[in-house]
């Protein structure tokens, strides 16, 4: 179906669009065609190229390249460019641009300009542009005898999107302060290095994404106002912001107040002492005014240590938020999260957190019902079981869960109020691994007797773990309708057998990872009358393979023993008598067919 829309989009388009990868390719380019793509241009001969500077109708130049171009292909390009009177888009990732970017003032209707690089002579004549909607420029460098030229331009109604780096933080706050970009709807600013305030922000009434990345000297953004009722002066955002990025910006100590129409806060790498909460909006309160959704990801802020006084503690704001991550801020120790507020909360991922210790006496704010993945790990709340975690008591849907290096975990208490599990894994809880061996059982059992009566209604279509010993571990030891298992890890030394007999019925796949010490598969795997899938790495050791059941469809191996891979391969050899079923394509074959056609 992909190919034939394919072929469809290439048919409609004919005439209108080309796009040039390779010398036939420039061939038979109709004189007729507006949109034009050239690919790998640096591959491409001038006496190639200058076949097409006859189009007179472009509307659309997009110009690829890996590598530097030569004088007379570049010459050519310059042609092409400036003979394009119509031209709206112009989008090329070669940096040799210096040419004829000084040109492209008379290229009035110009609506979306693309390059790596902008001269500084050449910077007013582009910005001049009036039906400019979208600039995006890698390096732009202001000299000092432009810095007032371009402060100075003239208003750019239509200039909605702005993506610069290397820029000057000035000029960017001196046009939002005479309102020279007051309709732009998008601003990307990266690597400013001399960048210490971004002023005036929030005079971009229009704005809806603000990405600021890789700023090290930000420290301010926003310009104060005194507000009324308050005896401190406030930092604003703009009033219709939707998206807000900040990564990179370790100077960066204070936020100016989100207005209530953000619906993505993400920050990452920044020096935040604390978030900052929400304001007020055309002269209403934020009592008044709440979002809608809003996602929330603060991650790697090392010097935030408390999230009191932020827009948490505004509860009226916490029903929008689906999707809430703080991971990796070291110095975070209280985070009074108000999850009984967060009713449409899907996703919650709090880990790396080891000082954070906030969660406990929550029993009575039990996270919302609608949640579908929970990520904890690393963190001080859990000191011995999940009963420091708020988990639903009840869920609408399968849930997914990951318990990720939780050193002080010894037990999974707690994790019985999940009764639909879709995935479950657990890795790196060495408390738990150890509580698993204390238990003083063979792991790899052996048949029927060491089968465990199911005492829990916990449910896990999937499982995986780095260590058999946590199959040992309640409630885990009792699941009997698992489908998927994953063990990883490479002192395992034996497959958990009773515990799979247990589950013999519907377990479809079964993956043993990086397991260079299993020596042996046991002979019950013949009995796992659901198995369709099995899956080997790093099994350096297997030299042999037990009977393996008629339900199995595919067989992984990576990195295994040699003379293993080779048997299997070889036909009529033992291994391959203990394998009942070969597919080919979805069908079942016999291994005479599977041999000739494999």
């Amino acid at each position: 179906m992909h190919d034939l829309m394919h072929d469809l989009a290439k048919y409609v388009s004919l005439g209108e669009c080309a796009r040039a990868v390779d010398v036939a390719s420039l061939e038979n380019v109709a004189s007729t065609v507006r949109h034009i793509c050239i690919e790998h241009i640096n591959n491409l001969s001038a006496e190639k190229i200058i076949k097409i500077t006859h189009l007179e109708n472009l509307r659309t130049i997009i110009i690829k390249g890996m590598k530097p171009i030569n004088e007379v292909t570049l010459n050519i390009v310059e042609e092409l460019v400036q003979s394009s009177k119509s031209l709206r888009l112009l989008q090329t990732n070669l940096w040799q641009t210096s040419h004829f970017v000084g040109k492209l003032a008379i290229l009035k209707h110009l609506r979306f300009v693309g390059l790596q690089w902008i001269p500084p002579e050449s910077i007013c004549g582009v910005i001049k542009l009036y039906h400019l909607t979208t600039l995006e420029c890698r390096y732009m460098r202001i000299e000092q005898e432009q810095l007032r030229d371009v402060a100075n331009i003239e208003a750019q109604v239509n200039l909605m999107k702005l993506s610069i780096s290397n820029f000057s933080g000035i000029i960017v706050s001196l046009w939002a302060e005479k309102l020279v970009v007051q309709n732009l709807v998008k601003l990307e600013l990266q690597g400013l290095g001399s960048c210490e305030q971004l002023l005036a922000i929030e005079k971009l009434l229009t704005l809806e994404d603000l990405m600021l990345v890789n700023i090290p000297r930000l420290e301010k953004i926003g310009q104060g106002f005194d507000v009324s009722g308050y005896e401190c002066t406030e930092l604003f955002l703009p009033p219709n912001l939707h998206n807000l990025v900040i990564r990179n910006c370790p100077k960066l100590k204070e936020l100016p107040l989100l207005p209530p129409s953000l619906k993505s806060l993400y920050i990452k790498e920044v020096g935040l002492t604390k978030l900052p909460g929400v304001g007020k909006v055309n002269n209403r309160s934020s009592e008044t005014a709440s979002f809608r959704w809003l996602s929330i990801v603060v991650q790697s802020c090392q010097s935030l240590t408390s999230l009191e006084g932020s827009l948490f503690e505004q509860k009226q704001h916490m029903e929008a938020v689906t999707y809430l991550r703080i991971t990796d801020c070291v110095q975070l120790e209280s985070a009074p999260l108000p999850f009984e507020e967060m009713k449409q909360l899907s996703r919650l991922d709090i880990s790396c957190c080891p000082k954070l210790r906030t969660l406990r006496g929550s029993e009575d704010k039990l996270l919302t019902s609608s949640l579908r993945r929970l990520t904890i790990g690393h963190f001080g709340e859990l000191e011995g079981s999940l009963q420091g975690i708020p988990l639903p008591d009840t869920l609408k849907s399968w849930v997914n869960v990951s318990i990720v290096e939780c050193e002080s975990l010894s037990s999974l208490g707690g994790l019985e109020s999940l009764p639909l599990v879709r995935s479950l894994e657990i890795t790196g809880c060495c408390k738990l691994t150890e509580a698993g061996l204390s238990l003083n059982l063979d792991v790899s059992g052996g048949g029927e007797e060491h089968l465990v009566v199911p005492r829990s209604s916990l449910r896990i279509q999937k499982l995986r773990i780095d260590h058999p010993s946590l199959l040992l571990v309640e409630p885990l030891n009792s699941l009997c309708q698992t489908n998927k298992v994953i063990l990883d890890g490479s002192e395992m030394e034996s497959v958990p057998e009773g515990w799979l007999l247990q589950n013999r019925s519907s377990l479809k796949s079964l993956s043993l990872l990086q397991a260079k010490s299993l020596e042996s598969l046991p002979s019950s795997m013949q009995d796992l009358s659901s198995l369709e899938k099995l899956c080997l790495t790093s099994t350096g050791k297997l030299r042999s393979l037990p009977y393996l059941p008629s339900s199995l469809k595919k067989i992984y191996l990576s990195r295994c023993n040699l003379d293993l891979e080779k048997n299997l391969r070889e036909f009529g050899s033992l291994e391959q008598t203990k394998i009942y079923s070969y597919f080919i394509m979805g069908k079942q074959c016999n291994k005479e067919t599977f041999e000739k056609l494999r």
